[in-house]
């Protein structure tokens, strides 16, 4: 009786000396995130000022570094459900001890419905690719895998504007395929023209276009010209101004309104860079201006 008491009572012990030989997962960067707290309203965005410290590894693919770093910033309600994500890749070289600091954008689509007013969370994390998530130091302990509560984020109710109409170039609006593209509308094959009113006064209109590569299912780009390049023209009655894209993939477009509350209402007229049996380039505003 004696003897087996004694067995039991030494392995416990061992069971309580196990987590002590435990070792965390070292960080592989300090974060930090300025403003800690943002007010975003509709349909407009807001930017928050990162600044990295990568850690460990002295470049990427280094043991225990990230090879291909990404950013993942998540927008949460009280229940911690993802309603929109911010993900944007690390802008430069992973390399130890060199800062890098930038402006991450955080945005409410013209095209999405408002998100409700109240108060949200804001997450941050490291991830690669292939789904790995890296630890992080700076902020406050993890609210979930390896994602760590970055600010707070405060939607007002929706003010008066401004707000925007489609030509009928544009297709019909359309479901997104994740919550960083919530929503977005298709260009046909003639030149479209969004018109913008009711601006509150001098600022910044930013659009969201992506080029498809046409090498999905049943697509097919044919370019209007000769050339094999895909491309585009954005141009605003907002001040003449007129900015070229080209290239599949996505394109942030920036035009700046300059005239008053009382101005004429400005527009953007996108020119489609090819034609086809399917829809062509380029979906659409997906974020409006400061």
């Amino acid at each position: 009786m004696t003897k087996r008491t004694c067995g039991l009572l030494s392995l416990a012990a061992l069971l309580s000396f196990a987590p002590g030989c435990q070792r965390e997962t070292p960080t592989v960067a300090r974060v930090e995130i300025q403003p800690r707290s943002v007010t975003l309203p509709y349909p407009q965005l807001a930017a928050v000022h990162l600044t990295w410290t990568p850690a460990a590894g002295a470049g990427g693919g280094a043991a225990g570094s990230p090879a291909q770093p990404l950013v993942f910033l998540h927008l949460l309600d009280a229940k911690g459900q993802v309603l929109r994500t911010f993900d944007h890749p690390y802008p430069q070289h992973w390399a130890e001890g060199s800062p890098v600091s930038y402006d991450a954008t955080l945005v409410q689509s013209a095209l999405a419905p408002p998100l409700d007013p109240g108060r949200y969370r804001l997450s941050i994390g490291l991830f690669e690719p292939g789904g790995k998530r890296w630890p992080l130091d700076g902020l406050d302990k993890p609210i979930g895998r390896l994602e760590y509560l970055a600010g707070e984020i405060e939607v007002p109710p929706v003010p008066p504007g401004p707000r925007f109409t489609f030509s009928g170039s544009w297709l019909p609006l359309e479901a997104g395929t994740d919550k960083q593209v919530v929503a977005r509308r298709w260009l046909s094959e003639q030149a479209g023209e969004i018109r913008v009113d009711a601006i509150p006064g001098p600022g910044t209109l930013w659009f969201s276009f992506r080029i498809p590569p046409g090498d999905g299912g049943g697509d097919k780009l044919v370019p209007h010209d000769a050339g094999n390049t895909l491309a585009a023209v954005v141009r605003s009655t907002c001040g003449a101004v007129e900015t070229g894209i080209s290239g599949p993939g996505p394109h942030d477009v920036e035009i700046p309104i300059q005239g008053p509350a009382a101005s004429p209402p400005g527009a953007a007229a996108p020119a489609p860079p090819a034609s086809g049996p399917s829809p062509v380039p380029a979906p659409p505003p997906s974020g409006t201006g400061r």
